[in-house]
């Protein structure tokens, strides 16, 4: 956890997931679940 890619983005645990946007934009991390499922429909909502 030392790399400095995980260094950047906060990453303590593998596997980790990032939900981004359609900009790129980090939005979530490490949902799961209906936590993922609620925030991508959310997303998909939006656009």
């Amino acid at each position: 956890m030392q790399d400095p890619i995980a260094l950047q983005y906060g990453i303590s645990q593998i596997p980790t997931t990032f939900l981004l946007d359609a900009t790129g934009k980090i939005v979530a991390i490490d949902l799961n679940g209906e936590a993922l499922k609620s925030k991508i429909k959310e997303l998909l909502e939006i656009q």
